[in-house]
């Protein structure tokens, strides 16, 4: 069957990439399924419902918990660099609560932070999921048309306009750098931060 899911972390893209490839005629690409938030955190077989029929795909960072156990014609996961991610989920967090977060809330966003990045990285190593550089995808024309060659869309034309759309903009986000958090957080963010480079070199040595 002519399908695929594509996961990543949170701030990796994944709604411009669902939304660029919904731009098919013949493909119906959905953003977490187009399911309200609350229902997202499903099991292999529940999402599997998702792709019953031809020329579906989906791109969810939701679905990194059970892409390993879909049976989807094809895999991917986006690779972000983990400082990015957290400096972007941080403004994102402070812009909800109107400029400060609370501390709970930025404790709770951290832990799932740091416990979902080597899951990631162990899912980029299968060999049935395809490892996406997010950078490369949100900058390289011939980079992004690839990824859409290789998941079997191929009514879509990637143009230089459609890679300079902004990502991940939350207000204030190009100011912030790891200086802004605590020693601890800025230890754990360097050393999620080596082990993410150390797992990229080996993928796409």
């Amino acid at each position: 069957m002519k399908n695929f899911a594509i996961t990543g972390m949170a701030r990796t893209g994944t709604k411009f990439l669902a939304n660029t490839m919904d731009l098919s005629p013949t493909w119906t690409v959905t953003h977490e399924g187009g399911e309200k938030w609350i229902e997202l955190r499903k099991s292999a077989q529940a999402i599997q419902k998702r792709f019953g029929r031809d020329y579906v795909g989906d791109v969810s960072n939701y679905t990194r918990f059970a892409i390993a156990d879909l049976d989807v014609r094809r895999k991917g996961v986006i690779l972000r660099s983990p400082k990015e991610i957290w400096i972007s989920l941080d403004a994102k967090r402070k812009s909800a609560y109107g400029g400060k977060a609370p501390a709970s809330k930025r404790a709770q966003d951290f832990r799932r932070f740091r416990e979902a990045i080597p899951h990631v990285l162990n899912l980029a190593r299968r060999p049935d999921i395809l490892a996406i550089d997010f950078k490369r995808m949100t900058s390289d024309v011939a980079y992004l048309q690839g990824i859409f060659d290789y998941f079997g869309i191929d009514d879509v034309t990637i143009t230089q306009s459609m890679v300079d759309v902004p990502i991940n903009n939350a207000p204030g986000v190009e100011r912030v750098t790891l200086k802004s958090f605590g020693e601890a957080i800025r230890t754990e963010v360097r050393r999620l931060e080596m082990m993410h480079r150390n797992a990229v070199k080996a993928i796409w040595k």
